[in-house]
């Protein structure tokens, strides 16, 4: 009996054993040595992105996948000596076999090929906030290598301050896959994504004197037609539109701006006041809206995005405090959808995306988000509940995080 009952527990432990290591993450190997590639100015083949705007901090993450395709999360220790090299540590995650894929930063890592670049870049002073990198590796040692290029833009200007600088152009930001790599690895536009890409600062950037520099990570191609809206601290607002900006990898493209006339957004002053002031608290006193607020669209076509407006439509007051136009979501979406190809100006090749017509003359009270009208239309909405919430869904960083919503 004494027999049965050791062969039992002797069983039973191997069973706990074999549950234990089929719980604890596969790690085939803990730590790399790293190094980066240099970041060339496209006019002068000599100069490149220093430390201070090509560089690893400590805390930086990055996604690491081998044989299994499962995600391993590396952390970054940055040499003091040499901002080009660095170590990283096993931090969490399945890491099979090599060879090994490397994606810096970790935050952008969808696949062991593919990744979101974001719309909303957030910089302290104008630095290159993000500079997406890509490696391959059979070893410790990993080769990181830009898949994308930098637009550099020198804005000078007296008495002036900037906050944000909006980029628009064809397939800047959204899903992305990895092409030409190891060599040459370059991030390839794919069908989700988007035209918008903000540069916030954290705190307001002066542009007097000889200016001031700031950095915008692109993907490599060409734009026919790129359109910067540069914003001072003021809510005003310099558009500026360049022909033939080449952004090439790993080489970063100087655009000169200067001289520049901004303009706070006018709109249409409506007394939508009833008569008669409330009191809602000592000393402080409202007026009430005679009614729901309503939207009325101008007939307009257009490719791609609503960034591309100009003129949406006109807003007005309900009559009557009762009118509803969107009961049951009624007119919520505005949009007659024209499923085409057309024909991409910049390589002169079809692509697959929408032609959105909208309707002239229909009011609507039931908005989604954009009713700002900047960026945004006022009927900018979707039926995918994520984009309205979510900052990691790459869709929703020109919906749910654009600042203007």
């Amino acid at each position: 009996m004494k027999k049965l009952i050791n062969t039992f527990l002797a069983i039973s432990i191997m069973a706990l054993v074999l549950v234990s290591c089929k719980d604890e993450p596969e790690v085939t190997i803990t730590h790399f040595t790293i190094s980066q590639e240099r970041c060339i100015d496209q006019q002068n083949g000599s100069a490149y992105l220093d430390a201070t705007n090509l560089s690893w901090e400590v805390g930086d993450q990055a996604a690491v996948f081998g044989s299994n395709k499962d995600e391993a999360v590396f952390s970054i220790t940055p040499d003091p000596a040499n901002y080009e090299s660095a170590e990283m540590d096993f931090v969490k995650g399945n890491l099979g076999a090599a060879p090994y894929t490397a994606i810096y930063p970790a935050s952008i890592a969808t696949s062991p090929n593919t990744v979101e670049l974001p719309a909303i870049q957030t910089t302290e002073d104008g630095r290159l906030a993000i500079c997406p990198m890509y490696g391959e590796t059979a070893t410790d040692q990993v080769q990181f290598k830009n898949i994308c290029g930098v637009l550099k833009v020198h804005l000078q200007q007296e008495n002036t301050s900037i906050c944000s600088i909006v980029v628009i152009a064809d397939n800047i930001c959204g899903e992305f896959s990895i092409a030409n790599a190891p060599e040459a690895p370059t991030a390839v536009y794919s069908a989700n994504g988007g035209h918008v890409i903000t540069l916030n600062c954290t705190t307001d950037q002066s542009i007097e004197g000889a200016g001031h520099d700031f950095y915008i990570c692109l993907p490599a191609g060409s734009y026919s037609n790129m359109e910067l809206k540069i914003v001072n601290t003021e809510g005003g607002i310099h558009t500026y539109t360049g022909q033939n900006i080449k952004i090439d990898r790993s080489k970063y493209t100087t655009l000169a701006i200067s001289d520049m006339t901004f303009e706070i957004p006018q709109t249409e002053i409506v007394d939508g006041r009833l008569p008669g002031l409330f009191s809602i608290k000592e000393n402080k006193q409202i007026y009430f809206s005679m009614g729901n607020l309503q939207f009325e669209t101008n007939e307009i076509d257009y490719i791609g995005n609503a960034s591309s407006i100009t003129d949406y439509g006109k807003w007005y007051f309900a009559e009557h405090q009762t009118d509803i136009i969107g009961v049951d979501n009624a007119k919520v979406f505005n949009f007659i959808d024209r499923d085409t190809n057309y024909i991409d100006t910049t390589t002169n090749t079809p692509v697959n995306t929408h032609v959105y017509h909208i309707p002239g003359g229909v009011r609507i009270d039931l908005f989604g988000w954009g009713t700002s009208g900047y960026t945004l239309a006022p009927f900018t909405i979707s039926n995918i509940d994520s984009i309205y919430g979510d900052i990691n869904d790459p869709r929703s960083q020109t919906i749910a995080n654009t600042n203007y919503d």
